[in-house]
């Protein structure tokens, strides 16, 4: 009898143990999600800035007349 519970409680404990080491897992892997997807964001958002910055950079004096017709003024 003494045995058969040793075997169960044995049983228990390493479930137990599987089961906080999945939520581990899973935690580290939604963080690192979470970190990669805020990596991302800033890259598109440095992509943005640079693009706009070319943007101003290749526009001149001679191309506001032909941005105001664009816009209907």
């Amino acid at each position: 009898m003494s045995q058969l519970l040793r075997v169960f409680l044995k049983a228990v404990v390493e479930a137990l143990f599987s089961r906080l080491d999945q939520k581990r897992a899973q935690t580290r892997t939604d963080r690192l999600n979470k970190t990669e997807e805020h990596h991302d964001f800033e890259q598109r958002a440095r992509e943005a800035e640079a693009a706009a910055h070319r943007e101003l950079l290749d526009d001149s004096p001679d191309d506001v007349p032909e941005r105001l017709r664009k816009h209907g003024l």
